[in-house]
């Protein structure tokens, strides 16, 4: 039988926050509820794992990330790009030397970086909507709900949006380090 009321709550280092709701969702004239909580704190919740009510699922989430290994992930994306970029820079310098200016080469490089974040929000898209038929067969056996969770044209357009912030905030800094070149200093080692 399918709850009137499913709550599905994120969480990190929120214990006592998580038992005040668990309070107060007792409290509440709804009964018929279901309780999915989605741990992604370095220590276990004792309190929810030892609780023996149906309607609560508790899961800890053992490989976190967090903003730490997020942060970790771009500026190592962005030392890569500019390794890249520094390495082309004798070509730079033939082409600023032929006539092109710093905006070209700029650009040319944001937009390198644009298509490679292309490819990645592509690939992080078609992970995620894996992900997600793996969450709805949990729910299914878990909670006995279908599709719990969609993935529809906004969160394509979000995900593309990120891919693409995340593709310039990456590349700004190697594509104006590059583009600052003096030609000279590469023409003389050609």
């Amino acid at each position: 039988m399918t709850p009137a009321v499913s709550i599905i709550t994120p969480t990190f280092n929120r214990q006592a926050l998580l038992q005040a709701q668990h309070v107060h969702l007792l409290a509440q004239s709804e009964q018929d509820f279901e309780w999915l909580i989605l741990d992604d704190g370095p220590e276990p919740s004792a309190y929810f794992q030892g609780l023996s009510d149906p309607r609560i699922r508790y899961h800890r989430n053992e490989r976190r990330m967090g903003v730490a290994g997020n942060t970790r992930i771009a500026l190592n994306l962005t030392g890569l790009l500019l390794s890249k970029f520094l390495a082309r820079a004798p070509e730079i310098g033939v082409r600023r030397a032929l006539g092109a200016r710093r905006i070209d080469v700029f650009l040319q490089h944001i937009v390198e970086c644009e298509l490679v974040a292309v490819v990645g929000g592509a690939i992080g898209v078609a992970l995620s909507l894996g992900g997600l038929a793996v969450v709805n067969k949990w729910a299914h056996t878990l909670a006995q709900r279908d599709n719990l969770i969609q993935f529809d044209a906004t969160m394509l357009g979000v995900a593309v949006g990120l891919s693409l912030l995340a593709g310039l905030v990456a590349g700004v800094y190697p594509a104006w380090r590059v583009c600052r070149t003096a030609p000279a200093m590469h023409l003389k080692l050609q």
